[in-house]
C-alpha cells in the first residue's frame, strides 16, 4: 500500500493546474504607474506590509515586462521585521537568512505589453496586527517593472487595515552580488481580507463507491509552536480501507486524477499511512494532528508563515482500476507562530 501511494502521488506531480478560493476583498493600490523602470527575468522587487488589522494578503497586480497575455510565475518570500534596505552586499534582500518562500504561483500579463498583470493569486501572506512583514517577489520568464528613478524616498500607500511600503529592486536576491535599487514602487495593488489567515477548505470530493462524499475539516489552530491543537479529519469514508493524508507547500490545485480532483500543488509529501475502521458502508473516519506532526520534525519546512495545502486519499476497490481511489476535498492553512 506505502509504494503503491507514494509512486501514485509522483504521477500525481506531473499534474499542474492553479485554482483558487473566492473572499470578500479589500483592494490596496500601490503606484498606479506607468511604470518607468525595469528588471529582467529572476529579479526580485521588495516592500514591507505593516497591519492596524489582522490581514491576510491573497492577490496582487504587478507590472512586468511580459508581452500582452504572456504567462508567468512568481515566487513569494516573507520576512518577520522589515526586509528593505542596502546596499548590495547588505540588508535582508542580500541573504536567504530569516526569509521563507511561501511558493510560487502562475500570472498572467494584462492586456498591454510591458503593463500591469491580471490578478495573480499569490500563496496568502498573513500579516498580524501591529507587526511588519517584508516580502520579496521574485518574478521568472518576465522581468519587473516599477516605478522610480535615481533614490527618491520609499513610497507608502495606506488603508485603516493595512500600510504598504514600497520598496527595493534586486537583480540577484538572497546574494551579496548584482544590483540594488532603491526606490522602485510597486506598480499595481495587492488584495486582502481581513483576518488571520484561518484555514480555508476548498476543492470537490470524489463521490466514493458507496455513494457518499467524504469530508475534510480541522479544529484548532495551526502553531509552529504547540505540541497539539491542530487536527485536520476527514468522515464519511468507507470504512476500514487504508488511507493517509497528504499536503505541499506550493498552494492550490485543481487537476483530474483517478476520477477525482487532485487539490493540492506538486511538490508533495505523505504523512503516515492509517486504516479508518468504523462501520458501513461510510462510517470511516481519518484524523491527524498536524501541530503534533510539525513539532516531530518531521518536515523541517513547516514553519511559521509557511502555507500548506492538504487532501486525504484512500483505497476504494469499489472503483475499477486504476480509479480506485477516493480523495477528499483539501484544506488551505498558515502555520501560525
Amino acid at each position: 500500500m506505502q509504494s503503491f501511494l507514494l509512486s501514485k502521488l509522483f504521477v500525481a506531480g506531473a499534474l499542474v493546474a492553479a485554482s483558487g478560493s473566492a473572499f470578500a476583498q479589500i483592494t490596496l493600490n500601490a503606484n498606479a504607474g506607468p511604470a518607468n523602470n525595469g528588471g529582467s527575468a529572476n529579479w526580485a522587487i521588495f516592500f514591507d506590509l505593516t497591519a492596524t488589522n489582522d490581514v491576510t494578503v491573497t492577490e496582487m497586480t504587478s507590472a512586468n515586462s511580459g508581452g500582452a497575455g504572456v504567462s508567468f510565475m512568481v515566487e513569494v518570500f516573507t520576512f518577520v521585521g522589515s526586509g528593505l534596505g542596502g546596499p548590495v552586499a547588505s540588508g535582508p534582500g542580500s541573504s536567504p537568512t530569516g526569509w521563507t518562500s511561501l511558493g510560487t504561483a502562475p500570472g498572467t500579463q494584462g492586456g498591454t505589453a510591458s503593463g500591469i498583470s491580471l490578478p495573480i493569486d499569490i500563496p496568502d501572506i498573513v500579516v498580524p496586527a501591529g507587526q511588519t512583514v517584508g516580502v520579496a517577489v521574485r518574478f521568472t520568464t518576465v522581468g519587473p517593472r516599477y516605478f522610480g528613478t535615481g533614490t527618491p524616498p520609499y513610497g507608502i500607500y495606506a488603508d485603516a487595515n493595512l500600510s504598504l511600503k514600497t520598496g527595493d529592486s534586486r537583480s540577484q536576491p538572497f546574494t551579496t552580488g548584482g544590483s540594488f535599487f532603491t526606490s522602485r514602487e510597486l506598480v499595481g495593488s495587492l488584495t486582502y481580507v481581513l483576518g488571520g489567515g484561518g484555514p480555508t477548505v476548498y476543492c470537490t470530493a470524489k463521490v466514493n463507491s458507496a455513494g457518499c462524499t467524504p469530508a475534510i475539516a480541522f479544529s484548532g489552530t495551526p502553531s509552529a509552536s504547540a505540541g497539539s491543537g491542530f487536527t485536520i479529519s476527514a468522515s464519511n469514508e468507507l470504512d476500514n480501507k487504508f488511507g493517509l493524508l497528504f499536503y505541499g507547500k506550493s498552494g492550490p490545485n485543481s487537476a483530474p486524477f483517478q476520477g477525482g480532483i487532485l487539490c493540492v500543488q506538486p511538490p508533495m509529501v505523505r504523512t503516515a499511512i492509517q486504516n479508518s475502521g468504523g462501520s458501513p458502508p461510510c462510517g470511516g473516519t481519518f484524523s491527524l494532528d498536524f501541530n503534533a506532526y510539525i513539532a516531530s520534525g518531521a518536515d523541517p519546512a513547516l514553519i511559521a508563515g509557511q502555507q500548506v495545502n492538504a487532501q486525504y486519499w484512500s483505497r476504494d476497490p469499489g472503483f475499477a482500476p486504476p480509479d480506485n481511489t477516493n480523495l477528499t476535498d483539501a484544506v488551505e492553512f498558515t502555520i501560525g507562530a
